[in-house]
């Protein structure tokens, strides 16, 4: 069971799980996406959304990022390490781009 459920509205919308295992739900456009620790759910990724990596200097680029996703079906995972992971729904890894990606 996920450890939190958000849900953004209409315009820009930061939205970070904080750990655990969440499922994240952007608004109508320019969403960020925070990954930091635990397992969560993207529902959601569309163009103009980003995904913010805050996970030091091991993931501090796309190059480091794209070592570490893979398409399964439909969606793209992203197996940071055996404690962290972001699955972007309904997203095919060819459309991802460094402009996607943020680095905190």
């Amino acid at each position: 069971m996920p450890a939190n459920r958000l849900s953004g509205r209409g315009g820009f919308d930061y939205l970070d799980g904080a750990g655990g295992e969440d499922v994240l739900t952007g608004g109508t456009e320019g969403n960020i996406f925070h990954v930091s620790l635990g397992h969560d759910v993207v529902t959601d990724f569309a163009a103009g959304d980003q995904i913010e990596v805050a996970l030091g200097t091991a993931f501090d680029s796309f190059a480091e990022v794209m070592a570490v996703a893979t398409q399964s079906g439909a969606n793209v995972m992203l197996t940071f390490n055996s404690g962290t992971t972001l699955d972007l729904q309904n997203v095919s890894l060819g459309s991802l781009g460094a402009e996607d990606f943020l680095f905190a």
